[in-house]
């Protein structure tokens, strides 16, 4: 067996580089955590007959996180003029993919697509031998561009997102996820988009902010008017949660408090408060006591309003760097190759630098390797 070519069973693997072009999203919906796209996934092996096994017939390259999918194109394994076996498959569909809704509506979001061979693994499970065996890498010298976007596809509305960055990584699944212990060769292409929140900003913290205001004229009704204050406090407290069912349709059902969250049920509690304090005078019968309880509310949502409004900008600043999200891919050192070409990356990224955001550097683009020679 130890003639035998990469890609043949009992071989070396194949390596087999990957790139992808993102040529369309058309719909992103967080609320099912999944995203419309197209997309074209080429798939090459450099030196083709030369190098592989005679019997190996491809990749087989399979989109693992597609909710529905319809392929475009029939993917052949091919043989080109210079010499290479190309493989190029393009796919349009609805993929799943897990948002972090923790900041909305200043979200960073990750549009993903998990790329895997179906016909050949990366490593073998124990009581399985003839299985042929390919490496998906990232990127060499002849492919320097192994991520695209092709902006004129992306018809989410601007108004909402914005994009930011396409990336692409190599790893392998873990053994656990397959019956037979198999280890397969999978890559990740990444498109990274944040949201403008400007239309939350005017429809739902604006307003909220309002309402809670108002509720602070109760207290221009005199102390033994109960009644007449806790109609004006209850009809707003009653708008108030009609804006909070408004901000959670928006989002998942996630078990903690979005930033968006945050401020609705603050002004709530607030709104409650006064509700509370309406009644004081009455029980008291001191006008100072109400008075003093009056001037503690405002202050208390005073307070925080200003400290919502530094950390809103604050994330907004430094989200970038706070909250770009990850893919976390397996990177197990028994599953590296001494072989392995050291022109390979584990991750690729390229930077989308758009006219609203910078106009003297639009259509500016930088690639990032991070550790180079270190890949599956």
């Amino acid at each position: 067996m130890g003639d035998v070519k990469p890609g043949g069973v009992g071989g070396p693997p194949a390596d087999v580089v990957v790139s992808v072009i993102w040529r369309s999203v058309t719909r992103v919906n967080v609320v099912d955590q999944t995203f419309d796209a197209e997309l074209n996934i080429k798939a090459t092996a450099h030196g083709g007959e030369r190098v592989l096994d005679p019997s190996f017939r491809g990749p087989e390259l399979k989109v693992m996180n597609a909710a529905s999918i319809d392929v475009i194109n029939t993917p052949e394994w091919q043989l080109k003029a210079n010499g290479d076996m190309v493989e190029e498959l393009q796919v349009r569909g609805t993929f799943t993919s897990h948002f972090d809704m923790d900041y909305f509506p200043l979200d960073t979001q990750e549009l993903s697509v998990h790329i895997q061979c179906d016909r050949a693994v990366l490593v073998p499970g124990p009581n399985v031998t003839t299985k042929q065996v390919v490496r998906l890498v990232v990127a060499d010298a002849d492919d320097p561009v192994p991520c695209t976007l092709v902006e004129t596809g992306v018809t989410i509305a601007p108004t909402l997102y914005h994009t930011k960055l396409v990336r692409i990584q190599a790893g392998h699944s873990d053994p656990s996820d397959s019956s037979r212990g198999n280890v397969y060769s999978k890559i990740h292409s990444s498109l990274v988009i944040e949201r403008q929140p400007g239309f939350f900003w005017w429809n739902a913290i604006f307003p909220t902010f309002l309402f809670t205001n108002l509720t602070f004229l109760s207290l221009a009704i005199p102390p033994d008017q109960p009644a007449d204050r806790l109609g004006v406090t209850i009809a707003l407290i009653l708008t108030g949660g009609a804006y909070k069912i408004i901000a959670a349709a928006a989002v998942p059902e996630i078990p903690h408090l979005t930033l968006l969250d945050q401020y609705v049920v603050a002004s709530l509690i607030i709104t409650s408060l006064v509700a509370v304090q309406n009644t004081i005078g009455e029980l008291t019968d001191d006008e100072n006591i109400d008075r003093l309880c009056g001037y503690v509310l405002m202050a208390l949502w005073a307070c925080f309003n200003l400290f919502y409004i530094v950390q809103w900008k604050f994330v907004q600043k430094f989200r970038r760097r706070l909250r770009y999200p990850t893919t976390l891919l397996q990177t197990d050192s028994r599953y590296l190759s001494d072989d392995f070409s050291l022109k390979s990356v584990p991750k690729w990224e390229l930077w989308v630098h758009r006219p609203q955001i910078s106009p003297k550097r639009a259509s500016t683009f930088y690639s990032a390797a991070d550790q180079p020679g270190f890949a599956l």
